[in-house]
């Protein structure tokens, strides 16, 4: 093998160790975007564009070179057929047909693979950007959710609040209104007694009356008959 096919074949076998690590299941997403996300492999990449399509031309010469030889030992082969050579000369033109096989071959998977590892890296990236934005969604989500709740928790406690001071109002008016009845029946009682009061009070100042007018009376008789005897004393003596 010469020295471009072999460097082609260990291309080509580190593109497959790439794939591989690609697609272990316990390497996470977060974690391969990490890693392509470094600081090395972030400088390679700004040019990654360049480095890719270069070596995409050089597989493509490769590639084209490889199906030359492909055609070229076929027709050789097929003229083998028709002309009588030896069994080394055929030994070897089906040596060279084998090699220029593999070398398509190996060509042909290297540059496929490039396209294989190019779309696992971007599916690899977008898949983190879209988990990444998934869980920022996630996290956006249980605050608003919790603020929700925490809302919901507050106007709950102050309409318990309000419920509980509508129920102390009550209260108060009730005991207010008791207050009140019992102070208007105080007040009847009251205006009972002093009603009554008033009626005695006015019976105390007739009988009262009564008795001075009773008591002008019989002094006034007193002095009627005070003067009758001493009228008739002084009849006596004269």
């Amino acid at each position: 093998m010469s020295f471009q096919w072999t460097v082609i074949a260990a291309f080509l076998y580190g593109e497959v160790v790439v794939v591989s690590l690609l697609l272990l299941p316990f390497i996470s997403v977060q974690r391969w975007n990490k890693i392509l996300k470094s600081r090395l492999l972030r400088s390679i990449g700004q040019q990654a564009h360049i480095y890719f399509f270069i070596i995409f031309g050089l597989l493509i010469l490769c590639l084209l070179d490889s199906i030359r030889d492909v055609r070229r030992y076929t027709h050789e082969s097929d003229e083998v057929v028709h002309v009588p050579v030896t069994f080394d000369n055929e030994l070897k033109n089906h040596m060279k047909l084998f090699r220029a096989q593999r070398n398509f071959y190996i060509t042909s998977f290297s540059v496929f693979l490039m396209f294989v590892i190019r779309r696992l890296t971007k599916l690899i990236m977008t898949m983190a950007a879209t988990e990444a934005t998934s869980e920022a969604a996630m996290r956006q989500a249980r605050s608003a959710t919790d603020a929700a709740e925490a809302l919901l928790d507050r106007q709950r406690s102050e309409a318990e609040d309000v419920t509980q001071q509508q129920k102390q109002e009550n209260l108060t008016n009730e005991a207010h209104a008791t207050e009140v009845g019992d102070l208007k029946k105080q007040l009847e009682n009251a205006l009972k007694e002093l009603n009554h009061s008033k009626k005695e009070l006015e019976a105390m100042k007739s009988q009262s009356e009564a008795v001075n007018r009773e008591y002008d009376r019989v002094s006034a008789e007193c002095q009627r008959l005070q003067s009758q005897i001493d009228g008739s004393t002084d009849k006596k003596s004269e």
